[in-house]
C-alpha cells in the first residue's frame, strides 16, 4: 500500500503536472482510437498486393456471391427445331413469376428482382471466371462425367439425394440443442 499512497502524494503536491500528464494520456488515446478502422468485408481485410487476395477482392466486389437463385427451365422444343417459340415459353413463365411475385406479400420481401436471361455481371463472372479456369481442371473423363450429371435424370436423382439429406435427421452426436 506503501507506494500508491507515495504515489497519489506527488500527484496531489504537483497538480499541474499530474493534469498535464492526464491530458496527454487521453489526447494519446483519442489519436489512437480516430484511427482505428472496422472492416466489415473479407476483402478489406486481405493485403493490398498480394495476387490471390486481389483475385478474391476482384470476385467479391464485382459479382454476387450466394444471393442469387438460378432456375433452370425446360421448354417444350427439345429438339430446339423451333427456338422462337421456346423463347416465348420462357418469357411467358418469366411474366408469370413477375406477377405472382408482385401479388404475394412474403414473396415480394423476399426477392428483390427478377432477370430473364444471364445479368451482365453474370456473363462477366463466367467469362473472366469460370470459363478460363474450368478447362485446365478437367480431364476428358471428369469433362464426360459433367456432361452426364447435367442430363435430367441425373439432375432429377441429384435433387432427390439433397431432398433426402435435408429431410432426415441430424446425428445423436451433432444434436446441440433440443429442438
Amino acid at each position: 500500500m506503501r507506494p500508491l499512497t507515495g504515489l497519489t502524494n506527488r500527484a496531489a503536491s504537483r497538480p499541474r503536472v499530474t493534469l498535464f500528464i492526464a491530458v496527454a494520456m487521453v489526447g494519446g488515446l483519442a489519436v489512437g482510437i480516430a484511427g482505428i478502422q472496422v472492416c466489415s468485408t473479407t476483402s478489406r481485410l486481405l493485403p493490398n498486393g498480394h495476387r490471390a487476395a486481389e483475385a478474391l477482392r476482384d470476385q467479391s466486389e464485382n459479382f454476387a456471391t450466394g444471393d442469387q437463385l438460378l432456375v433452370l427451365l425446360r421448354t417444350s422444343d427439345d429438339d430446339g427445331s423451333d427456338p422462337e417459340r421456346g423463347s416465348a415459353e420462357l418469357f411467358a413463365y418469366a411474366e408469370r413469376l413477375k406477377a405472382a411475385v408482385r401479388n404475394d406479400l412474403d414473396l415480394r420481401a423476399q426477392i428483390r428482382d427478377i432477370h430473364e436471361g444471364p445479368s451482365p455481371k453474370a456473363l462477366r463472372f463466367s467469362q473472366a471466371f469460370v470459363t478460363p479456369r474450368a478447362l485446365h481442371y478437367l480431364s476428358d473423363d471428369a469433362f464426360r462425367q459433367f456432361l452426364r450429371r447435367l442430363d435430367q435424370e441425373e439432375m432429377v436423382k441429384a435433387f432427390e439425394q439433397n431432398r433426402a439429406m435435408l429431410a432426415a435427421p441430424p446425428p445423436e452426436s451433432c444434436r446441440c440443442c433440443r429442438c
